[in-house]
Protein backbone atom coordinates (compact mmCIF):
# COMPACT_ATOMS: atom_id res chain seq x y z
CA UNK A 1 0.00 0.00 0.00
CA UNK A 2 1.42 3.38 -1.00
CA UNK A 3 0.21 6.37 0.94
CA UNK A 4 -0.35 9.88 -0.31
CA UNK A 5 2.84 11.84 0.52
CA UNK A 6 1.30 14.62 2.62
CA UNK A 7 -0.63 12.19 4.84
CA UNK A 8 1.67 9.17 4.97
CA UNK A 9 3.79 10.40 7.88
CA UNK A 10 0.72 11.63 9.77
CA UNK A 11 -0.99 8.27 9.64
CA UNK A 12 2.22 6.30 10.12
CA UNK A 13 2.73 8.12 13.40
CA UNK A 14 -0.90 8.09 14.52
CA UNK A 15 -2.16 4.63 13.55
CA UNK A 16 -0.99 1.61 15.53
CA UNK A 17 1.73 -0.55 14.04
CA UNK A 18 0.51 -3.81 12.52
CA UNK A 19 1.86 -6.45 10.13
CA UNK A 20 0.03 -4.74 7.28
CA UNK A 21 0.60 -1.11 8.26
CA UNK A 22 3.76 0.28 9.82
CA UNK A 23 5.76 3.47 9.75
CA UNK A 24 8.41 1.74 7.65
CA UNK A 25 5.93 0.63 4.99
CA UNK A 26 4.26 4.02 4.99
CA UNK A 27 7.50 5.85 4.32
CA UNK A 28 8.88 3.45 1.75
CA UNK A 29 7.70 4.19 -1.83
CA UNK A 30 9.07 0.88 -3.18
CA UNK A 31 8.39 -2.75 -2.49
CA UNK A 32 5.31 -4.93 -2.92
CA UNK A 33 1.98 -3.48 -1.84
CA UNK A 34 0.74 -4.64 1.55
CA UNK A 35 -2.81 -5.65 2.34
CA UNK A 36 -4.86 -2.60 3.30
CA UNK A 37 -5.80 -2.16 6.95
CA UNK A 38 -9.50 -2.40 7.74
CA UNK A 39 -10.54 0.22 10.27
CA UNK A 40 -14.30 -0.44 10.53
CA UNK A 41 -16.70 -2.95 8.97
CA UNK A 42 -20.18 -1.69 8.13
CA UNK A 43 -22.33 -4.70 7.34
CA UNK A 44 -20.75 -6.36 4.29
CA UNK A 45 -18.49 -3.37 3.55
CA UNK A 46 -15.08 -2.47 4.95
CA UNK A 47 -13.72 1.01 5.55
CA UNK A 48 -9.97 0.81 5.04
CA UNK A 49 -7.06 3.14 5.69
CA UNK A 50 -7.08 4.01 1.99
CA UNK A 51 -10.78 4.92 2.22
CA UNK A 52 -10.03 7.01 5.28
CA UNK A 53 -7.14 8.82 3.60
CA UNK A 54 -9.19 9.57 0.50
CA UNK A 55 -11.91 10.97 2.75
CA UNK A 56 -9.46 13.21 4.63
CA UNK A 57 -7.68 14.32 1.46
CA UNK A 58 -11.00 15.58 0.11
CA UNK A 59 -11.43 17.64 3.30
CA UNK A 60 -8.09 19.42 3.90
CA UNK A 61 -9.63 21.60 6.63
CA UNK A 62 -10.10 18.43 8.71
CA UNK A 63 -6.66 16.86 8.25
CA UNK A 64 -5.55 17.95 11.72
CA UNK A 65 -8.41 15.92 13.25
CA UNK A 66 -6.89 12.70 11.91
CA UNK A 67 -3.89 13.11 14.26
CA UNK A 68 -5.84 12.01 17.37
CA UNK A 69 -8.05 8.99 18.12
CA UNK A 70 -11.03 11.25 18.91
CA UNK A 71 -10.55 13.14 15.65
CA UNK A 72 -10.26 9.96 13.61
CA UNK A 73 -13.40 8.65 15.28
CA UNK A 74 -15.31 11.77 14.20
CA UNK A 75 -14.09 11.43 10.62
CA UNK A 76 -14.95 7.73 10.62
CA UNK A 77 -18.48 8.47 11.81
CA UNK A 78 -18.91 10.56 8.69
CA UNK A 79 -17.58 7.70 6.56
CA UNK A 80 -19.83 5.18 8.32
CA UNK A 81 -22.86 7.40 7.73
CA UNK A 82 -21.97 7.71 4.05
CA UNK A 83 -21.55 3.94 3.76
CA UNK A 84 -24.91 3.30 5.46
CA UNK A 85 -26.64 5.70 3.09
CA UNK A 86 -24.98 4.13 0.07
CA UNK A 87 -26.13 0.67 1.17
CA UNK A 88 -29.68 1.95 1.65
CA UNK A 89 -29.58 3.66 -1.76
CA UNK A 90 -28.45 0.38 -3.34
CA UNK A 91 -31.46 -1.41 -1.83
CA UNK A 92 -33.66 1.29 -3.38
CA UNK A 93 -31.92 0.84 -6.73
CA UNK A 94 -30.66 4.41 -6.71
CA UNK A 95 -26.88 3.95 -6.99
CA UNK A 96 -25.86 5.14 -10.49
CA UNK A 97 -24.04 2.55 -12.62
CA UNK A 98 -21.34 4.97 -13.76
CA UNK A 99 -21.63 7.67 -11.11
CA UNK A 100 -20.64 11.25 -11.78
CA UNK A 101 -20.99 14.16 -9.36
CA UNK A 102 -24.21 15.19 -11.11
CA UNK A 103 -25.79 11.73 -11.10
CA UNK A 104 -24.85 11.26 -7.43
CA UNK A 105 -26.49 14.56 -6.52
CA UNK A 106 -29.65 13.56 -8.39
CA UNK A 107 -29.71 10.13 -6.73
CA UNK A 108 -29.18 11.61 -3.27
CA UNK A 109 -31.94 14.15 -3.85
CA UNK A 110 -34.35 11.40 -4.91
CA UNK A 111 -33.37 9.30 -1.89
CA UNK A 112 -33.76 12.25 0.49
CA UNK A 113 -37.20 13.07 -0.91
CA UNK A 114 -38.27 9.53 -0.07
CA UNK A 115 -36.74 9.06 3.39
CA UNK A 116 -36.17 12.52 4.90
CA UNK A 117 -37.86 15.13 2.70
CA UNK A 118 -37.74 18.87 3.21
CA UNK A 119 -40.52 19.59 5.73
CA UNK A 120 -43.32 22.10 5.12
CA UNK A 121 -42.73 25.78 5.80
CA UNK A 122 -43.19 26.44 9.55
CA UNK A 123 -46.02 28.71 10.63
CA UNK A 124 -45.46 32.45 10.97
CA UNK A 125 -45.26 32.27 14.76
CA UNK A 126 -42.32 29.83 14.57
CA UNK A 127 -40.60 32.00 11.97
CA UNK A 128 -41.02 35.15 14.06
CA UNK A 129 -39.81 33.39 17.18
CA UNK A 130 -36.62 32.24 15.44
CA UNK A 131 -36.09 35.70 13.96
CA UNK A 132 -36.37 37.41 17.34
CA UNK A 133 -33.96 34.95 18.96
CA UNK A 134 -31.38 35.41 16.17
CA UNK A 135 -31.92 39.02 15.12
CA UNK A 136 -28.20 39.79 14.93
CA UNK A 137 -27.84 37.13 12.23
CA UNK A 138 -29.98 39.23 9.90
CA UNK A 139 -27.98 42.43 9.75
CA UNK A 140 -25.23 44.30 11.54
CA UNK A 141 -25.37 43.99 15.34
CA UNK A 142 -24.89 46.86 17.77
CA UNK A 143 -21.20 47.66 18.10
CA UNK A 144 -19.06 49.76 20.43
CA UNK A 145 -15.58 51.17 19.99
CA UNK A 146 -13.43 50.11 22.90
CA UNK A 147 -10.12 51.29 24.29
CA UNK A 148 -8.39 48.80 26.54
CA UNK A 149 -5.74 48.69 29.23
CA UNK A 150 -4.86 45.03 29.66
CA UNK A 151 -2.79 43.33 32.33
CA UNK A 152 -1.96 39.79 31.36
CA UNK A 153 -1.86 36.69 33.49
CA UNK A 154 0.25 33.85 32.02
CA UNK A 155 -1.12 30.35 31.54
CA UNK A 156 -0.80 28.22 34.68
CA UNK A 157 -0.09 31.38 36.67
CA UNK A 158 0.79 31.21 40.33
CA UNK A 159 -1.22 33.05 42.95
CA UNK A 160 1.57 35.62 43.19
CA UNK A 161 1.46 36.28 39.44
CA UNK A 162 -2.31 36.77 39.56
CA UNK A 163 -2.01 39.06 42.58
CA UNK A 164 0.68 41.17 40.92
CA UNK A 165 -1.34 41.54 37.71
CA UNK A 166 -4.36 42.67 39.72
CA UNK A 167 -2.18 45.13 41.63
CA UNK A 168 -0.93 46.67 38.36
CA UNK A 169 -4.53 47.01 37.19
CA UNK A 170 -5.65 48.64 40.44
CA UNK A 171 -2.72 51.10 40.25
CA UNK A 172 -3.73 52.06 36.70
CA UNK A 173 -7.34 52.59 37.79
CA UNK A 174 -6.16 54.88 40.57
CA UNK A 175 -4.22 56.99 38.04
CA UNK A 176 -7.31 57.21 35.82
CA UNK A 177 -9.43 58.32 38.76
CA UNK A 178 -6.79 60.96 39.50
CA UNK A 179 -7.38 62.46 36.05
CA UNK A 180 -4.74 61.01 33.73
CA UNK A 181 -5.99 60.52 30.13
CA UNK A 182 -7.15 57.00 29.33
CA UNK A 183 -5.41 56.84 25.94
CA UNK A 184 -2.11 58.00 27.36
CA UNK A 185 -2.18 55.39 30.10
CA UNK A 186 -3.28 52.69 27.64
CA UNK A 187 -0.30 53.40 25.38
CA UNK A 188 2.02 53.31 28.38
CA UNK A 189 0.64 50.39 30.36
CA UNK A 190 -1.36 47.94 28.26
CA UNK A 191 0.22 44.52 28.03
CA UNK A 192 -1.60 43.68 24.82
CA UNK A 193 1.14 44.25 22.21
CA UNK A 194 -1.38 44.49 19.38
CA UNK A 195 -3.08 47.48 21.06
CA UNK A 196 -0.04 49.33 22.41
CA UNK A 197 0.65 51.25 19.18
CA UNK A 198 -3.00 52.30 18.90
CA UNK A 199 -3.20 53.66 22.42
CA UNK A 200 -5.27 50.68 23.45
CA UNK A 201 -7.89 51.22 20.73
CA UNK A 202 -9.46 47.89 19.73
CA UNK A 203 -11.82 49.35 17.13
CA UNK A 204 -15.51 48.47 16.92
CA UNK A 205 -16.58 45.23 18.61
CA UNK A 206 -19.99 43.52 18.79
CA UNK A 207 -21.62 44.56 22.04
CA UNK A 208 -23.13 41.13 22.55
CA UNK A 209 -21.80 37.63 22.07
CA UNK A 210 -18.83 37.54 24.46
CA UNK A 211 -20.11 37.14 28.05
CA UNK A 212 -17.17 38.73 29.87
CA UNK A 213 -17.16 41.71 27.48
CA UNK A 214 -20.92 42.18 27.85
CA UNK A 215 -20.47 42.32 31.62
CA UNK A 216 -17.52 44.70 31.41
CA UNK A 217 -19.39 47.17 29.16
CA UNK A 218 -22.69 47.02 31.01
CA UNK A 219 -23.92 50.50 31.92
CA UNK A 220 -21.05 52.35 30.20
CA UNK A 221 -21.88 55.31 27.95
CA UNK A 222 -19.57 56.85 25.38
CA UNK A 223 -16.64 58.52 27.15
CA UNK A 224 -16.92 56.40 30.29
CA UNK A 225 -14.62 53.68 31.56
CA UNK A 226 -15.31 50.88 33.97
CA UNK A 227 -13.39 49.47 36.88
CA UNK A 228 -11.02 46.51 36.79
CA UNK A 229 -12.65 43.38 35.35
CA UNK A 230 -11.33 39.87 34.96
CA UNK A 231 -10.99 38.60 31.38
CA UNK A 232 -9.68 35.46 29.66
CA UNK A 233 -6.32 37.24 29.27
CA UNK A 234 -6.03 38.55 32.82
CA UNK A 235 -7.44 41.91 33.98
CA UNK A 236 -8.82 44.79 31.93
CA UNK A 237 -10.00 48.34 32.21
CA UNK A 238 -12.23 49.30 29.28
CA UNK A 239 -13.46 52.62 27.96
CA UNK A 240 -16.24 53.15 25.39
CA UNK A 241 -15.28 55.82 22.84
CA UNK A 242 -18.05 55.40 20.25
CA UNK A 243 -21.08 53.27 19.46
CA UNK A 244 -23.15 52.26 16.46
CA UNK A 245 -26.74 51.11 16.62
CA UNK A 246 -27.70 47.77 15.13
CA UNK A 247 -28.93 47.69 11.53
CA UNK A 248 -31.25 44.69 11.31
CA UNK A 249 -33.30 43.64 8.29
CA UNK A 250 -37.07 43.70 8.99
CA UNK A 251 -38.76 40.34 9.46
CA UNK A 252 -40.78 40.60 6.25
CA UNK A 253 -37.59 41.01 4.21
CA UNK A 254 -35.98 37.85 5.58
CA UNK A 255 -39.05 35.70 6.26
CA UNK A 256 -38.35 33.32 3.37
CA UNK A 257 -34.70 33.00 4.40
CA UNK A 258 -35.74 32.19 7.98
CA UNK A 259 -38.14 29.56 6.67
CA UNK A 260 -35.37 27.95 4.64
CA UNK A 261 -33.06 27.87 7.67
CA UNK A 262 -35.68 26.10 9.79
CA UNK A 263 -36.65 23.67 7.03
CA UNK A 264 -33.02 22.76 6.34
CA UNK A 265 -32.33 22.31 10.05
CA UNK A 266 -35.34 20.02 10.45
CA UNK A 267 -34.38 18.01 7.38
CA UNK A 268 -30.82 17.63 8.67
CA UNK A 269 -32.17 16.30 11.96
CA UNK A 270 -34.40 13.86 10.07
CA UNK A 271 -31.36 12.68 8.10
CA UNK A 272 -29.43 12.08 11.33
CA UNK A 273 -32.39 10.15 12.78
CA UNK A 274 -32.58 8.04 9.61
CA UNK A 275 -28.84 7.24 9.74
CA UNK A 276 -29.18 6.36 13.44
CA UNK A 277 -31.97 3.91 12.55
CA UNK A 278 -29.85 2.35 9.78
CA UNK A 279 -26.93 1.94 12.18
CA UNK A 280 -29.14 0.27 14.77
CA UNK A 281 -29.99 -2.57 12.38
CA UNK A 282 -26.54 -2.90 10.80
CA UNK A 283 -23.60 -4.81 12.26
CA UNK A 284 -20.80 -2.28 12.71
CA UNK A 285 -17.49 -3.72 13.89
CA UNK A 286 -14.53 -1.52 14.87
CA UNK A 287 -11.36 -3.41 13.92
CA UNK A 288 -8.65 -1.08 15.22
CA UNK A 289 -8.13 -1.39 18.96
CA UNK A 290 -7.23 2.27 19.39
CA UNK A 291 -10.65 3.31 18.05
CA UNK A 292 -12.77 0.97 20.13
CA UNK A 293 -12.94 3.35 23.10
CA UNK A 294 -13.95 6.21 20.79
CA UNK A 295 -16.43 4.39 18.52
CA UNK A 296 -18.55 2.69 21.13
CA UNK A 297 -22.05 1.43 20.47
CA UNK A 298 -24.29 3.00 19.55
CA UNK A 299 -22.06 4.64 16.95
CA UNK A 300 -24.61 7.46 16.58
CA UNK A 301 -26.02 8.03 20.09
Amino acid sequence: MRLRPHLSLLLALSLPASPSFSQESAQSPAGPPAEDVVMVRVGPDAITVDDFMAHVTARPDRIAESATPAGRAGLLRTLIAERLLRQAMALDGLVPEDPTPDTWREALATFADKHYPLPPVPDVQALESYYLEHRNDFGIPETVRVTQIQFRVPDNATEDQIRLARARADAALARLQAGEPFGTLAAELTENPAARDTGGDLGFLPKQGDPWLETALMGLDVGEHGSVVESPAGFEILMVTDQRDAIISPFEQVKEYVARILQTSQQDQARKDYIRALAAKTEIVVELDELKDQLTHPIFP
